[in-house]
């Protein structure tokens, strides 16, 4: 399972069924819709989840940086409640073992789509007016990283190490 945070972000999971995607529950200005929130969270069984982890830009406003920031936490309070494993991914890791470019232009979003498209041709990136789904495009591409880093095609644990958040092994308080 995977997140990619933010207003127009989205989660996505794969499993036995293939590909499911949410968009995320966002209030305008406000956080996160956490009853719709809870709706996702329990509609899966607790699973690993690779929550992207993003830094703030130069130009963003403080009030921006905190709505995002408190949406974040509110994502992960609330899968860390239903009993998740939580892993925290840097853009630039999933975008490097994918073989991606970080995201600059539409070219590159495409190259996403087509990733994403190759291994689940029926998932919907595009919005009712035809619009490109970012968070959707995001949130399948991190799903893809999990299932190729972490698990076999069905979910279930390789057995392999889990990484290591911020240079230091994880332990019960994370």
């Amino acid at each position: 399972m995977a997140c990619d945070p933010g207003r127009t972000g989205a989660f996505a999971r794969i499993d036995e069924n293939g590909l499911t995607l949410w968009d995320m529950p966002a209030k305008l200005n406000r956080g996160i819709d956490l009853h719709a929130l809870k709706e996702i969270v329990t509609s899966c069984e607790p699973c690993r989840i690779g929550i992207e982890q993003n830094t703030g830009h130069p130009d963003d406003v403080p009030d921006r940086a905190f709505i995002f920031g408190l949406q974040t936490g509110q994502i992960q309070a609330m899968f860390f409640a239903f009993g998740f494993t939580i892993d925290y991914i840097f853009p630039q890791t999933w975008m490097q073992k994918m073989g991606l470019p970080s995201k600059q232009n539409d070219f590159e979003l495409k190259q996403r789509i087509e990733i994403v498209h190759s291994h689940f041709p029926t998932a919907e990136l595009v919005g009712p007016r035809g619009g490109l789904l970012d968070g959707r495009i995001e949130a399948a591409c991190i799903c893809l990283f999990m299932k190729r880093m972490y698990t076999t095609p069905l979910g279930r644990h390789t057995g392999r190490r889990p990484p290591t958040f911020r240079g230091r092994e994880p332990n019960a308080a994370d």
